[in-house]
């Protein structure tokens, strides 16, 4: 993103992808760590907007763990879905096995 996106008064949502399998850090013996991927998206638009989930190659679904604004938690989501993110909220959803 540049400056001008930053600034954008009709910038209202960011999605971010944290890749679990690209952990930099080595473990105490050295060895790989890895973890679950984790999808945030946010919301700040006074109005709900729809988030397309990644495609498989991401994760093969996405748990809901957060939701700010409904507080409903477990759900299970495919690839490439479109889930709908309330307004002024947050979702964090991790990848599932």
């Amino acid at each position: 993103m540049t400056d001008a996106d930053w600034g954008a008064s009709y910038a209202k949502s960011l999605a971010a992808f944290l890749n679990g399998d690209a952990i930099s850090e080595p473990d105490p013996r050295g060895g790989k760590i890895t973890d679950a991927s984790f999808l945030l998206l946010f919301n700040a638009h006074s109005k709900p907007l729809m988030f397309t989930l990644p495609e498989v190659s991401y994760a093969p679904g996405w748990e809901v763990i957060i939701d700010t604004a409904s507080g409903v938690l477990g759900a299970i989501h495919p690839p490439k879905k479109e889930i709908e993110v309330r307004d002024h909220a947050v979702v964090v959803l991790r990848s599932t096995e």
